[in-house]
């Protein structure tokens, strides 16, 4: 029989990321050093980002696809292609991941970015569409940049771990533009066999559940692991449309990010010509 050490899920063991009880300003902001929630920071715009806006927003258009977890070295990266349209509308499986913001759409985040971080910034935005009735998850991965995570549509869980858990979330040499990728699948039931690693770092890891208009902060370099669960949106089914929708903001001081965006640049270049890292990525299908 197993202990009930053993049977624990490793994220049932882990503490709730810390609540802000004030608005955000970009001085309070940048004295933060892990993650923070701001409940409630977006409900106005969240009504922008519902299934048949973003259908009349992104129309017929082309749109990748990921239907995969791509962070994992243990998993091909598989790809395909639908539009918004096919997607809220039909029965389209798979993940819409770091579609770039309209400039439209874009505007209606200024005041909360306004808000969060210092001036003389460098803001790219990315949107995220899953269904919320199905398990859609990006792997652990950490980004070179300072974010947030808006919350728009639906309801998603965040896992978080300090910059220096990466031997013990199973950094793998994937690449990803900007992006470390893991192997550690924290709801894994076999997590403590597979990864036991993991398990010095539960109680420097963070858990949250972000609902419509949650935004999350999180520093540059925290790893993360971001999922829809169908449970968690079992009351947002309406007929045909059933989406989790989500913004996420990389936002970098201006000299920092000219300085890295060469790094990323150089790398990127290698990659897209096949010199570095070919068919070992997020980006490409694998052969």
């Amino acid at each position: 029989m197993c202990s009930a050490a053993a049977a624990e899920s490793f994220v049932e063991g882990v503490r709730e990321v810390e609540e802000a009880g004030r608005e955000p300003t970009g001085e309070y902001v940048a004295t933060l050093n892990g993650p923070m929630v701001f409940r409630g920071l977006a409900k106005s715009i969240k009504d922008d980002f519902s299934g048949d806006k973003l259908v009349k927003e992104f129309g017929d258009e082309k749109i990748a696809l990921s239907l995969s977890i791509e962070e994992r070295s243990d998993k091909p990266t598989s790809k395909s292609w639908t539009s918004m349209r096919e997607y809220v509308e039909g029965d389209v499986k798979g993940y819409i991941k770091q579609l770039p913001v309209p400039q439209n759409l874009a505007d209606k985040f200024r005041p909360i970015l306004d808000a969060t971080f210092c001036r003389h910034r460098k803001d790219t935005l990315y949107m995220w569409v899953g269904r919320a009735s199905t398990v859609t998850a990006t792997g652990v991965h950490s980004d070179d940049e300072d974010n947030i995570l808006v919350q728009l549509q639906g309801v998603k869980r965040v896992v978080l771990f300090p910059p220096d858990a990466g031997e013990a979330v199973y950094v793998n040499d994937k690449y990803d533009d900007g992006t470390r990728c893991c192997d550690a699948d924290v709801y894994a039931e076999n997590w403590r066999e597979k990864w036991p690693k993991l398990a010095g770092v539960q109680k420097a890891a963070l858990k949250v559940t972000l609902g419509e208009g949650d935004v999350l902060y999180f520093p540059r370099n925290w790893y993360h692991d971001v999922r829809i669960l169908p449970e968690d949106n079992i009351d947002r089914k309406s007929g045909a449309i059933d989406l989790s929708v989500s913004v996420n903001v990389f936002s970098t001081w201006w000299p920092r990010y000219v300085v890295e965006e060469a790094r990323r640049s150089f790398f990127r270049s290698l990659h897209n010509a096949g010199w570095y890292k070919a068919d070992n990525c997020v980006c490409h299908r694998s052969s």
